[in-house]
């Protein structure tokens, strides 16, 4: 388990397993630790890294940035129309 899943699971008393945890990251080293630990990756190109420098990261999902929120929620929650 991770520490970001760890300390979740202290905090709330629900354990996070990979099938139910997204790591929301802005860096292709955000893409690539989600992708070792086996979580889904919800890429933003808000920072210095570009939708094509996440991709290439390996991540699936990639947004411009956090503003439309009905994109984000169909990739963050299961079900949504992903």
């Amino acid at each position: 388990m991770t520490i970001a899943r760890y300390r979740a699971a202290e905090r709330t008393g629900v354990t996070f397993d990979a099938e139910h945890t997204v790591l929301v990251g802005d860096t292709p080293r955000d893409v690539e630790a989600g992708r070792r630990t086996g979580v889904r990756v919800v890429a933003v190109a808000s920072g210095r890294s570009t939708a094509s420098d996440l991709r290439a990261a390996g991540a699936e999902d990639v947004l411009p940035d956090l503003t439309d929120v009905s994109s984000l929620v169909r990739m963050l929650v299961p079900g949504e129309g992903r």
